[in-house]
């Protein structure tokens, strides 16, 4: 999962870096652009990346770990409804 988001960011930093092969400056158009296509590209990738699945993973583990510190010893953690997509 990680060589997935680490290449993922090396496409953005690319894509940067084409852009500006042939000046030093970007206008605040250009950098609203590429802010927009990275943020597409991240949610176009966020089923592939299993970002949703991960997340619902670190927060059930947070509350238990949080809620076995405070003496509780029964705990369930569950989810009202399945991962929505990233909008």
């Amino acid at each position: 999962m990680f060589k997935k988001i680490i290449y993922f960011l090396l496409c953005i930093k690319v894509a940067y870096e084409e852009t500006g092969a042939f000046r030093n400056s970007f206008s605040t158009q250009e950098r609203d652009m590429l802010a927009a296509q990275a943020q597409k590209q991240i949610q176009d990738s966020a089923d592939a990346l299993d970002v949703l699945q991960t997340a619902e993973t670190n927060a059930s583990l947070f509350v238990t770990n949080l809620l076995r510190s405070m003496g509780y010893e029964k705990i369930t953690v569950q989810f009202e409804n399945a991962p929505a997509k990233l909008n």
